[in-house]
């Protein structure tokens, strides 16, 4: 009976350490705005069964999926699946905008795109895997020179790549592919998680045994597309708030070990190690959490204005494109090209020195009269890009008029009046985000030849 005992322990344990202080889910009026929208997320997954199982499509099972709708019964948030039948599929589909999350990831991951990754929910150590009839491996460090078996793209390769350059690395295309060549001799060795890695050995009852652990713990976090920052704190919030009791309730669902297979003593020091890593791991995820913020904040905003930058709107932008041709009946975009008009005199005559205070002001005016939900960026020198999402031309037009008028009215210090030229335009379906770029940059054009100081649609 002990062992039991002690493997219910370990999957408790497994829970991210911060879920023994539950807080309120208390959501500020932006998130709750934007929660009273009723957002619908696409994500996609592949099969890790027990966490993920994608094989009752369009259903999606496993412990992830049930983590996920703990948040949807919370917040409203839908979560709607798209199957790929790889890893790197999925991190492909996430890069160029076609995914708004990856429901499983790790901050080792290579995504090849920004990301906001939330805090943790579960955690679940690295294990190796070796045959019955071979020498139990207990540590990493006596698999070099070894060929070892990890997922294609999956945190166990890149961990191990860098740490232990010395292990021969053969990739699989998933879990159970590497199992079974470790069965058939084909590798020395299996790393993987510990959890798909007990399935896999049952599933097909496989002469496999887990013989040690690595010394990597996979914490599992929700990845969500920049475009969505507000979905990030508002899950954030559903995670925080789950006490012991919401996380068990879950994992014991899933995660039915074979005990038979475990070594006594190695089950011991895996106990322990978490325990030590569970002591510290508030205070990592603390300063963990605040660096990526900062990063991904660095990585997407224009230095002087701290609007979005180019790059931030042009990835956006091509998510506008993506949902615009797959919700054509539905969603719509606007965009609003503004000039900020004779700015070059202004650079001549005051210095440049000023033109920046002007820049800076006016990125505040246009941050203070727009929606929550519109994106303001600087796309360069003196131009302003603002994207309204769910807004026709129309209503695009009149949010212009009310920011030409204001600007007209402010008083910028050290300067006369400043005014501004803007381009309004609604997307046409089928259209790509570089013509209706294209199209915005003429209505610009027009403006700036009418006088300048208004408004062209």
């Amino acid at each position: 009976m002990l062992l039991p005992l002690i493997l219910c322990l370990l999957l408790l344990l497994s829970v991210d350490a911060q879920a023994y202080e539950p807080q309120p889910l208390e959501f500020t009026a932006e998130e709750q705005q934007w929660l009273d929208q009723k957002p619908a997320l696409v994500f996609s997954e592949v099969n890790w069964k027990p966490l993920s199982d994608v094989d009752y499509f369009p259903e999606y099972r496993g412990i992830i999926a049930d983590y996920m709708q703990f948040i949807h019964e919370r917040t409203g948030i839908e979560f709607e699946f798209e199957p790929s039948d790889t890893w790197i599929e999925v991190l492909n589909k996430f890069s160029a905008g076609k995914i708004d999350l990856i429901p499983a990831m790790s901050e080792s991951d290579m995504i090849g795109s920004e990301v906001l990754l939330t805090e943790p929910y579960v955690t679940f150590p690295l294990v190796i895997v070796s045959r019955d009839d071979t020498d139990l491996v207990a540590i990493v460090g006596a698999l070099n020179g070894k060929k070892v078996g990890v997922g294609e793209g999956y945190t166990s390769y890149f961990y191990l790549k860098q740490n232990y350059p010395d292990i021969i690395l053969e990739q699989t295309r998933d879990v159970p592919e590497g199992l079974q060549m470790l069965k058939d001799g084909e590798i020395d060795a299996f790393v993987g998680h510990i959890a798909v890695v007990v399935h896999g050995i049952n599933d097909k009852n496989l002469d496999l045994r887990i013989s040690g652990f690595a010394d990597y713990t996979f914490e599992h976090r929700i990845g969500v597309t920049p475009d969505h920052p507000l979905a990030r704190s508002v899950i954030d919030k559903v995670i925080l708030s789950m006490t012991p009791e919401d996380h068990s309730k879950i994992i014991d669902r899933w995660f039915n070990m074979e005990v038979s297979r475990f070594n006594y003593t190695l089950l011991w020091y895996l106990l322990a190690g978490i325990l030590v890593v569970s002591g510290f791991a508030f205070y990592r995820y603390y300063l963990i959490s605040r660096t990526n913020e900062t990063l991904v904040k660095i990585a997407a905003t224009d230095d002087l204005t701290g609007l979005a930058n180019r790059k931030r709107i042009n990835e956006h932008l091509e998510t506008c494109e993506y949902r615009a041709e797959r919700y054509a009946d539905s969603y719509q975009y606007s965009l609003i090209l503004i000039d900020i008009d004779n700015f070059k005199i202004i650079n001549d005559e005051y210095g440049h020195d000023v033109g920046d205070k002007v820049l800076v002001q006016f990125a505040g005016v246009l941050n203070n009269l727009t929606r929550r939900t519109d994106l303001v960026s600087r796309w360069g020198g003196e131009e302003f890009l603002i994207v309204c999402e769910s807004t026709s031309q129309q209503e695009a037009i009149t949010v212009a008029e009310k920011l030409r008028a204001s600007i007209s009215e402010v008083k910028f210090p050290d300067v006369p009046q400043v005014t501004a030229s803007f381009g309004v335009i609604e997307n046409i379906p089928g259209e790509s985000h570089v013509a209706a770029f294209c199209r915005l940059d003429k209505k610009l054009y027009e403006a700036k030849n009418a006088g300048k100081n208004c408004v062209v649609a």
